[in-house]
């Protein structure tokens, strides 16, 4: 089979490689569309992201939609043809966190894509049975890959505890940011607004339901978002970009007794924020990393015509042009929402 590997930083090679067999309680997935996040750049351009470095060839890609086209020994959940979407962290199942329900927050998570863990970008892979879920009829296979996104942006909300008649503000319109709007929609917020420097982006969050964009480059956002709340500040301030401009704003843009969520991963060590406003306004910040228990909510909304991923599939590419790709999304963040790879 086919397979796109990072084989240095900046570069990526369709390799042919063994197709893997499924084992006891696994399924084999022919995979249709794999999509491009914004961690998966880190991995391209730097070889790795935090302190996960590749030290060999490595399998890009963690969020896949595919066919399953083989069942391992002890399957009975699935049959050979089901369309499907794949959860891409695969946790170890025994450890406190796991145990607790917190599966995100394991440590010995295998997370597709992610060094040492190969991804989804190869024409078969397997998965535990148990994390791969029914793909929405709704949804082509490119656009079943932002149910990965979906569940951030639903993890963000849920973490965040966004509630009915909630005003909420989200630092950041890339699919991550959009996702959280389409979250805090489903939740009951009545008031959204979204920040961002990219037109394209901010004209999406509006049709996606924001009832007001803010564009950060004419515009200073925590004044906008203290005007619209009577000097205020929302109820809950999300951060999705990973900027630290942007963090410092969603302290900002938060009420008393508020909460803030963080959600995007600022690839900086220190960030100067009002620890003096967090203290004595009674303001909560919380951590918000990948998902758990989520992908079936996301998968539910969509069925239900509760979320629209429509608009988020914006550039479609063949596995041979992954380099191109790559560099291209890279490139061109003023034109693309999401590129997604066809296999």
């Amino acid at each position: 089979m086919r397979a796109a590997y990072l084989i240095e930083p900046g570069k990526v090679e369709v390799r042919e490689t063994e197709k893997p067999v499924p084992g006891p309680g696994e399924v084999l997935v022919q995979v249709k569309a794999v999509g491009i996040c914004g961690s998966d750049l880190t991995v391209f351009r730097y070889g790795g992201i935090g302190t996960n470095k590749a030290t060999q060839p490595l399998i890009m890609g963690h969020e896949g939609t595919g066919v399953i086209s083989q069942l391992g020994p002890g399957v009975d959940s699935w049959q050979v043809g089901d369309r499907v979407v794949m959860e891409a962290g695969i946790p170890c199942r025994r450890c406190e966190f796991c145990k607790s329900g917190n599966y995100h927050l394991c440590l010995d998570v295998a997370f597709a894509g992610i060094p040492p863990s190969d991804g989804f970008m190869a024409e078969y892979v397997t998965m535990p049975e148990d994390f791969v879920f029914s793909l929405p009829e709704e949804l082509d296979f490119a656009a079943g890959t932002a149910i990965e996104p979906l569940s951030i942006g639903l993890m963000a909300a849920r973490e965040s505890d966004i509630q009915v008649g909630h005003s909420v503000a989200i630092f950041g319109s890339g699919p991550v940011g959009l996702t959280t709007l389409l979250a805090a929609r489903a939740r009951g917020a009545t008031r959204v607004l979204v920040v961002d420097l990219i037109p394209q982006r901010l004209e999406v969050a509006l049709q996606l339901g924001a009832d007001e964009v803010i564009d950060a480059r004419n515009t200073d956002p925590v004044g906008r978002i203290l005007n619209a709340t009577g000097g205020k500040g929302v109820d809950r301030s999300l951060e999705t970009a990973g900027s630290p401009h942007t963090t410092v704003m969603a302290v900002k843009a938060v009420k008393r007794g508020g909460t803030i969520g963080l959600v995007g991963i600022v690839h900086q060590s220190e960030v100067e924020i009002d620890v003096v406003r967090i203290v004595r306004s009674g303001i909560r910040v919380q951590g918000v990393f990948r998902y758990a228990n989520i992908y079936p909510v996301a998968v539910d909304l969509v069925r239900a015509g509760r979320v629209n991923l429509d608009p988020f599939v914006t550039h479609t590419f063949p596995l041979e042009e992954i380099q191109e790709a790559l560099e291209f999304v890279e490139s061109n963040k003023d034109q693309v929402i999401k590129g997604v790879m066809l296999l």
